[in-house]
């Protein structure tokens, strides 16, 4: 690197232009993901926002220079590190501190997060941060387990989404008080054969709406739905390529 990652990161326009050109051509650079590291090296010293903005969303970007990034005086460029599928551990952990809400939320949102920088985060005192980690499929189990009984229907709609949720969390919130969590189970491709059943036949249109529209919907559930008096629940099962043809040739007429 020809930086340390405590040290400015503004070049020059003058030393940058020279390397790539004028501040359009630079940021057009960094956004591809074809440019050579060393230039995007060269980029994320930037003194133009926007190209440091590119360069710290460009999955390309090694990994030191997303690092630096992670340390930018500007919210927007944090952000994009820590949205990005690219960055390291290390830069994750490090904007899990972040003072800007958002940053942290965008490290909640990022699969590649450590568990204990999630584990953090979990605890954070805005809502829309633990909101998101309840969503984020790399989430630890013992955490998803935990806010089942949250007090915030938000958390467990998030959580019922969630596309790493055990099965335990799934048959527990296929019951919840709020018909919104129980859609999400119900649209969830985890959520087992058995609770679809179930779920086709719930008090609530929009649930069994979800469960008509569930890519891993059962036989029994078909059955159950075709049926239904609702047109949004037949139109939702003749889209559904899990639904055989036949019937949904039917549904459509």
């Amino acid at each position: 690197m020809a930086f340390q990652e405590n040290e400015m990161i503004v070049m020059s326009g003058k030393d940058v232009r020279t390397a790539v050109g004028n501040w359009y051509e630079r940021r057009d650079e960094a956004r591809k993901t074809s440019t050579p590291a060393d230039v995007l090296e060269k980029l994320a010293m930037d003194e133009d926002l926007s190209v440091r903005y590119e360069v710290a969303g460009n999955t390309s970007t090694p990994a030191e220079v997303l690092n630096v990034l992670a340390g930018d005086g500007h919210a927007s460029v944090r952000w994009e590190v820590a949205m990005n599928p690219s960055t390291p551990a290390e830069a994750l952990d490090k904007l899990a501190s972040d003072k800007e809400c958002g940053v942290r939320g965008a490290v909640a949102d990022n699969p590649n997060a450590p568990i204990g920088t999630l584990s953090r985060l979990a605890t954070d005192d805005i809502l829309d941060v633990r909101w998101r980690v309840a969503g984020n499929p790399s989430a630890p189990i013992g955490l998803l387990v935990r806010w089942v009984m949250d007090d915030i229907a938000g958390v467990r709609l998030r959580l019922a989404g969630n596309p790493s949720a055990p099965v335990e969390v799934l048959n527990r919130l296929a019951v919840d008080g709020c018909w919104e969590v129980r859609q999400e189970v119900a649209g969830n491709p985890r959520t087992p054969s058995n609770l679809l059943s179930e779920l086709a036949t719930d008090e609530n249109e929009y649930v069994r709406w979800a469960v008509a529209g569930n890519p891993k919907i059962p036989p029994e559930a078909i059955t159950l739905l075709c049926f239904s008096e609702e047109p949004n629940i037949r139109q939702a099962l003749s889209e559904n390529p899990a639904v055989p043809e036949h019937i949904r040739v039917g549904l459509s007429l």
